[in-house]
């Protein structure tokens, strides 16, 4: 079984995102990477925020949930076996690793995330 261990909420802007995050709901910063990513403090699965950066495919506001695999070649190949369409033809960087993003057979998208080790 995949752990999910990351939910991504994409946002058009990240500071009055994360001013409403902190003050709405009493959320705090547990880690910033760089301009767009900001992880905010959780039990269990990592909560990030992420300003959408043009000319990605992301092109509104939504939120992801990520897989986290140990072998990302591989679930890749199993993802694609199994009816998914995977939208990048080799892993992304991410700051804590590589990841890819897919559909699963009804369209409804998700990410695959392998941590470095």
């Amino acid at each position: 079984m995949k752990p999910i261990c990351v939910q991504t909420i994409y946002v058009t802007d990240l500071q009055k995102s994360l001013s409403f995050y902190q003050q709405g709901l009493e959320q705090k910063i547990e880690e910033q990477y760089g301009d767009c990513i900001v992880q905010l403090q959780s039990e269990g699965t990592a909560l990030i925020l992420q300003q959408i950066e043009t000319g990605t495919l992301l092109t509104k506001p939504q939120t992801k949930l990520a897989f986290q695999s140990d072998d990302i070649y591989a679930d890749i190949e199993r993802l694609k076996a199994s009816g998914a369409t995977v939208l990048h033809d080799q892993p992304q960087s991410c700051p804590v690793g590589v990841y890819v993003a897919f559909e699963d057979i009804d369209g409804i998208g998700f990410e695959l995330l392998q941590f470095e080790s």
